[in-house]
């Protein structure tokens, strides 16, 4: 790697796709061994709500008060800290 290479800023959207909280609740699904139609079963959500919290897409999502208990439920859903999960939201 060149120094210039060094020197040149992280691209937020490649942080944000491995840190967010869609990335921690993806991790988690997979450790317990579920898939997205699981999840979205058991959530009543259809899997392309699923797919769109876990990427962290919340364009795709309707609103933000329906985005927060979506991300509530499924940390409860995988043993997350719903708090935690709701602090890296904001």
């Amino acid at each position: 790697m060149t120094e210039q290479e060094l020197d040149m800023p992280i691209d937020p959207g490649l942080t944000e796709m491995t840190s967010g909280p869609g990335y921690r609740l993806r991790q988690a699904r997979e450790r317990k061994g579920l898939d997205i139609g699981e999840v979205s079963d058991r959530l009543h959500l259809p899997p392309r709500l699923v797919s769109a919290i876990e990427n962290d897409a919340y364009a795709d999502l309707p609103g933000t008060v329906f985005t927060q208990g979506y991300l509530r439920n499924y940390a409860r859903l995988v043993d997350e800290s719903p708090d935690e999960i709701l602090t890296m939201f904001t």
